[in-house]
């Protein structure tokens, strides 16, 4: 067999090949060594010499109780962020689906804090808030608003409003598209049958884009579930523990203590955990 004739019956696999060597390099091999650590006792000093462990990364892990705190915080997080963008997304789309003078301005910046790094934001916020040198607090001490952003009591709250200010455009984006994108006959039949705008886009626009606002909610959830930078950055996890997301424990776990069989015993559990609602919120789509 020539080389010609070899390479034209196996031209799609070889064209394939640099994708599977990527794909294991980057993602089969690291996920198959996390479940390897993850059974045995490997320190940030004795990392090239594990002693296996059993279940008893896991066993640590379910019996810290500051794993519990920390995927509670981020259950939290996520739920109220999730619901806020939607909803100011969904609200906001409503309002730009139409023609209006600046249209396409007001668009283009509202779209700006989506585009900003995390971490970036997160720094920018720290000096802006910061309680001796930001100019907000400067600003809110003036009108005699004695609050500090980042102070225990406030600080929650200062954190699902950055992460609103940065995210409700992604869900505005998709939403919008989604709502220029539906057929104008339902719209149109409903307007000649006297229905008010309320009543078009309660019973014809929402069915008609529940599925993308459903895949849209997923998307953000994860990512929000997920959060590191912003908070690492503006907060490192602090005061004590109080904004410490699961990703935030995981990391502190691996390269503050050292304990990286905890740490990867620590991101497998949460992975099966978040499992779950996946599961159940893509075949529900899929039934879509």
């Amino acid at each position: 067999m020539t080389i010609s004739s070899f390479w034209g019956k196996n031209t799609k696999y070889l064209l394939l090949l640099p994708l599977l060597i990527f794909l294991l390099a980057l993602v089969f091999f690291p996920t198959i060594y996390s479940y390897y650590i993850s059974f045995n006792k490997v320190l940030f000093k004795s990392y090239l010499k594990p002693e296996f462990f059993g279940f008893g990364n896991y066993r640590k892990v379910l019996s810290n109780p500051a794993y519990y705190s920390a995927l509670l915080f981020s259950i939290k997080f996520t739920f109220i962020v999730t619901a806020m963008e939607i909803i100011l997304g969904l609200a906001l789309a409503v309002l730009f689906n139409r023609e209006f003078w600046g249209k396409r301005t007001a668009t283009v910046l509202f779209l700006i804090p989506m585009m900003v790094s995390p971490a970036l934001l997160g720094i920018m916020f720290r000096l802006t808030l910061n309680e001796f040198v930001g100019v907000v607090t400067y600003y809110l001490n003036a009108l005699g608003i004695a609050v500090s952003p980042l102070s225990p009591k406030s600080v929650i709250y200062t954190l699902i409003l950055i992460d609103v200010i940065e995210w409700t455009p992604f869900t505005f984006l998709l939403l919008y598209a989604a709502m220029r994108s539906l057929p104008s006959e339902p719209l149109e039949a409903a307007i000649v049958d006297g229905a008010s705008k309320p009543q078009i886009f309660r019973y014809i626009s929402i069915p008609l884009i529940k599925p993308i606002l459903i895949t849209v909610i997923l998307l953000r959830a994860i990512d929000a579930f997920k959060t590191f930078d912003m908070i690492y950055v503006l907060t490192g996890g602090g005061p004590g523990v109080m904004t410490t997301t699961i990703s935030i424990h995981i990391y502190k776990m691996a390269f503050l203590t050292g304990d990286f069989g905890v740490a990867n015993a620590s991101s497998i559990l949460l992975f099966y955990f978040l499992m779950i609602p996946l599961a159940f919120s893509l075949k529900y789509i899929g039934r879509r």
